[in-house]
C-alpha cells in the first residue's frame, strides 16, 4: 500500500471514527506528512518498505533546533499511525515498535516578565484590523493562560463581556471557565465591535481569523507573536506557550491558590500545575543568592 493512500486513510479514520478535534488530527498529520516527505528522499513510497531504521534516522535528524519533546511527538505520530494500519489489516509489521522515545528531561517553563509583556502588548500599534487583531490575541493569551489552540478555537457564543468570562474548550474537549482584565476587555471590544468584520469572507462564529476568513491557526499565531516580538524594543525569543507560563507564574508568584491555578489552566492533574512551584522556588533562590550577605560575599570573593 502507498503511504499516501495509507496517511489518508488514517485521515479518514481521524475525523469520522474517532472523532478526533481539528487540532488533533492537523497535527497527526503534519507529522506523518513531514516523515512522508523525509522517506521519498531516500525512494520510500510504500509502507512495507519502511524499516525500523528509516524511523530511527528520520528522528534522530529531525531539525536540530526541536525539542526532545518535540521528536517525542513525532514518534509518537508515528507509532500511532502503525498502530492503525496493523489493526485495520494494511500491513503486517510494525517498524517503530522497539524504537524508544527520547529521554524526557524535566525543565523549567520559561517566562517574560510582567515589564515585558506590557511593553509587547503597547508596542502594537493599531492602525488596521490586523494590528488590533495581533495584539488582541496576544493581550488575551497572557491575561488567561489559555492555550493557541484554544485561542484559534474561540467562538463569539463563548465570551462574555459583561462578565469578563470566556468558556473554553480544552483538552479532551473538557469545558472551563476563564476570566480577563477590563483593560484585556477593552482591546477585545474593540476588536470585535470595530475590526473583526474586516476579516469575514463567510459567515463564521470563529473569533480570530485569517486573512481569507478562515479560522486562525497555531502555525499562523506563531508567526504573528515572531513578527510582533521582532518589531518590538524586546531582545527576548519568546514562543508562544511562554505566555501562557508566564501567567500561572505570575499567579502563583501573586500567592493565588495551587488548585486554583490548576482550573484556570485546564490541567486534569495537578502534578502538571506543580511545575511552576519549582519556577517560583528558583526565584526565591537567586533573591537569597542576591540580597543575603552570606551569599553576597561568597559571589564577590
Amino acid at each position: 500500500m502507498k503511504l499516501k493512500d495509507a496517511i489518508e486513510e488514517y485521515r479518514l479514520y481521524l475525523n469520522v471514527e474517532k472523532n478526533a478535534s481539528r487540532n488533533t488530527i492537523e497535527s497527526y498529520l503534519s507529522d506523518l506528512s513531514n516523515f512522508q516527505s523525509y522517506l521519498k528522499t531516500i525512494n520510500i513510497t510504500s509502507i512495507d518498505d519502511i524499516t525500523r531504521d528509516h524511523i530511527y534516522s528520520y528522528i534522530q535528524n529531525l531539525d536540530r533546533q526541536l525539542i526532545d519533546s518535540s521528536k517525542r511527538r513525532h514518534l509518537t505520530s508515528i507509532k500511532m499511525f502503525f498502530r492503525f494500519l496493523i489493526r485495520n489489516n494494511y500491513t503486517t509489521h510494525n517498524p517503530s515498535e522497539y524504537i524508544d522515545s527520547p529521554k524526557k528531561q524535566q525543565r523549567l517553563p520559561q517566562t517574560v516578565s510582567g515589564d515585558d509583556m506590557r511593553i509587547l502588548i503597547d508596542s502594537i500599534q493599531v492602525n488596521d484590523e490586523k494590528d488590533s487583531r495581533d495584539r488582541t490575541m496576544i493581550a488575551l493569551m497572557y491575561a488567561t493562560g489559555i492555550r493557541v489552540s484554544e485561542l484559534c478555537g474561540i467562538k463569539l457564543s463563548d465570551v462574555s463581556l459583561s462578565h469578563n468570562t470566556i468558556n473554553i474548550i480544552g483538552k479532551g474537549d473538557k469545558e472551563r471557565i476563564v476570566f480577563f482584565d477590563d483593560e484585556t476587555r477593552s482591546i477585545l471590544y474593540d476588536y470585535l465591535t470595530v475590526y473583526r468584520d474586516k476579516f469575514l469572507k463567510k459567515d463564521t462564529q470563529y473569533i480570530f481569523l485569517l486573512n481569507n476568513g478562515n479560522p486562525m491557526t497555531r502555525k499562523r499565531f506563531y508567526n504573528i507573536l515572531q513578527k510582533r516580538v521582532a518589531m518590538s524594543p524586546l531582545s527576548q525569543r519568546i514562543h508562544p506557550h511562554m505566555l501562557r507560563h508566564t501567567f500561572a507564574t505570575e499567579l502563583l508568584n501573586n500567592d493565588a491558590d495551587l488548585r486554583s491555578i490548576q482550573e484556570l489552566l485546564g490541567h486534569s492533574d495537578i502534578s502538571t500545575t506543580t511545575i511552576y512551584t519549582h519556577v517560583n522556588n528558583k526565584k526565591v533562590i537567586d533573591e537569597y543568592n542576591h540580597f543575603h550577605p552570606r551569599a553576597k560575599k561568597r559571589r564577590d570573593e
